[in-house]
């Protein structure tokens, strides 16, 4: 090989490794599907029933776009008057993996999977993994502290969550014009 292919091949592989790169790490972000197949079982547990069993798959897939888009080391907003930046940890997905091999793995030891279990065991089951993360109250937004947590979180502090509780369109969320703000909402 002479000098002038092997620069070439040195620039070629240097040009594509951040793709290569993006590939892996978009690999490492992805649920496995008997992650996201245990995440739909606790799901339908945990999220309101109202939403019925297609609106409780949506709010799954929505949570796992989440976690494919989540970047570790992105800016993280910090703030009026707060003037210290704080940056995303690394990616939660093998933490959310082993939690929820792990509450499978509870539920399946009393017999059934979680969502055939009765309520006091279901909620046993949740408490016992909460406390083991040390998960007291619903964050904010999801923080890869417990995957159950942060799949409430993301649900429960939604534009579509606040207008379901209220039974009307208000899109707390979204951008919406001056004239939306004085109007009264349109019930759903």
């Amino acid at each position: 090989m002479n000098r002038r292919s092997l620069i070439k091949l040195t620039l070629a592989s240097a040009a594509l490794s951040p793709f290569v790169r993006v590939r892996l790490a978009a690999a490492i972000q992805e649920f496995g599907s008997d992650s996201v197949a245990i995440l739909r079982r606790v799901a339908r547990v945990v999220l309101p029933g109202e939403l019925g069993v297609r609106g409780v798959d949506a709010e799954v897939e929505r949570f796992a776009e989440w976690v494919r888009g989540y970047r570790a080391g992105a800016e993280l907003e910090h703030g009026y008057g707060r003037p210290r930046i704080s940056y995303a940890p690394t990616s939660p997905v093998e933490t959310y993996a082993a939690q929820l091999r792990d509450i499978d793995t509870a539920a399946l030891a009393k017999g059934q999977p979680l969502e055939a279990l009765e309520r006091e065991a279901q909620r046993a089951i949740l408490d016992a993994s909460f406390k083991a993360a040390g998960v007291e109250e619903l964050p904010a937004r999801p923080i890869g502290r417990h995957v159950v947590a942060d799949l409430m979180a993301h649900y429960f502090r939604s534009s579509e969550a606040n207008d379901r509780a209220y039974r009307a369109l208000i899109g707390q969320e979204n951008c919406r014009p001056v004239t939306f703000v004085v109007e009264r909402p349109k019930p759903l």
